[in-house]
């Protein structure tokens, strides 16, 4: 919203400042979903997405192999089997390509993305090891302990994924 805005200081609003805020943004559908240990589960969606070219629907398990993407102003909120959160943003290709469970306690979730952009929130898993990996051609990353986040104008967002 700041970079779409132009604020120069994205942590701050004054007092009766007007902002923009597109439609898209607002029609948001969202759903309580059981996790499946080799599935990612789609928990909100604004704007239209896709999977595969078929469009996406809130509660939808997505197995390992989707190619997941947003139109411009949407946005797609993704549960993965360890409970972590990958927010794709607007424009943005992603590649599901490995969701499993090795071990009662052990996740392993590899995801590509071929661009775009998408915000990180991956989970401490308590029960033991839960790898989260990215693959692209080429980005740019942040991190700010376990939250990530992206945005292209500046750099003290709380992990950066951005693929042009």
């Amino acid at each position: 919203m700041a970079a779409y805005n132009k604020l120069n200081d994205p942590n701050r609003i004054e007092i009766g400042q007007s902002l923009k805020i597109r439609p898209a943004w607002l029609r948001t559908q969202t759903a309580k979903t059981d996790m499946q240990a080799d599935k990612a589960t789609v928990e909100a969606i604004t704007g239209r997405a896709r999977s595969n070219g078929k469009p996406v629907r809130v509660g939808d398990a997505l197995a390992a192999g989707i190619k997941l993407d947003t139109s411009a102003g949407a946005a797609l909120r993704l549960r993965l089997p360890d409970g972590s959160i990958i927010n794709m943003l607007e424009r943005t290709v992603l590649q599901l390509e490995k969701l499993e469970q090795s071990q009662a306690e052990s996740f392993k979730t590899v995801l590509r993305l071929v661009s775009g952009h998408v915000e990180a929130f991956k989970k401490k898993y308590p029960g033991g090891r839960s790898d989260l990996a990215f693959h692209a051609r080429a980005s740019t990353i942040s991190v700010r302990g376990i939250s990530a986040d992206r945005h292209p104008d500046h750099w003290d967002a709380p992990v950066m994924f951005v693929v042009p």
